[in-house]
């Protein structure tokens, strides 16, 4: 027996929640999982989940990896971002639009992959291409595979 459920039934606020649901798991799948592979986005997102009660602990092997990405990973990273950053808008001779015309150097009014690996290839860094992607996506916010200038001034900003 299947049941179904109109959206005549379903009240405002049950409908309010299924959208703040679908629009966390929308930015969430954002962040981590690549726009630019298609592939993978298929494959991560058709698999099955790793299945936790809600009263079940996660094994103490699974917490300490999750603490070990995030503490070594992130918050230790972004503390040496933000560090970088104070000390950026301390300098009397640095310009965000200066900053983004040094990536953009063709004008195009965004930094894509390309303008990315060139600027860092000039300044001598050699990122494999998974770093580069990274890289755009964690500053990319409106999830077009390119880096505008709003996106750039907002990821300075201390």
């Amino acid at each position: 027996m299947t049941t179904s459920i109109s959206m005549r039934t379903i009240n405002f606020r049950t409908k309010s929640n299924l959208i703040s649901a679908y629009n966390l798991i929308y930015s969430f799948m954002q962040i981590l999982i690549p726009c630019e592979n298609e592939i993978l986005r298929c494959k991560a997102t058709q698999q099955d989940p790793y299945r936790v009660g809600k009263d079940e602990p996660l094994t103490l092997s699974l917490e300490r990896e999750l603490t070990s990405v995030l503490y070594d990973g992130e918050i230790c990273g972004f503390r040496r971002c933000e560090e970088a950053r104070k000390d950026l808008v301390k300098r009397h001779d640095f310009s965000t639009y200066a900053c983004f015309r040094a990536v953009d150097l063709l004008n195009e009014g965004e930094i894509n992959l390309d303008n990315l690996r060139a600027f860092m290839k000039r300044a001598g860094h050699y990122p494999n291409e998974e770093e580069i992607v990274a890289a755009v996506r964690r500053l990319d916010l409106d999830a077009d595979s390119s880096i505008n200038y709003a996106e750039f001034s907002e990821a300075l900003k201390p």
